[in-house]
């Protein structure tokens, strides 16, 4: 794993679209001493998180917020 700067881009599987991170995480050699899982989250503002455990990675309290946004977006679009 390469420490430090982490700078990251993913394109779309069904399109040519492709994005950059908004921010910039950092990964130190302390942040993944003794950890088995590296979790990266990408969310709809182009955002992005790490998240590094000894379990399969949980849920982030930002991706919980996207996805309470995003059910409240399509129950409003359902009842009209």
């Amino acid at each position: 794993m390469i420490t430090g700067t982490q700078y990251i881009k993913w394109g779309e599987g069904n399109s040519s679209k492709k994005h950059i991170a908004t921010n910039v995480p950092t990964l130190t050699n302390e942040n993944l001493k003794d950890k088995k899982y590296l979790a990266v989250h990408i969310y709809p503002d182009d955002s992005v998180e790490i998240n590094l455990s000894n379990e399969l990675p949980d849920a982030t309290e930002k991706g919980l917020e996207w996805r309470a946004k995003i059910i409240d977006e399509l129950k409003v679009k359902e009842e009209k």
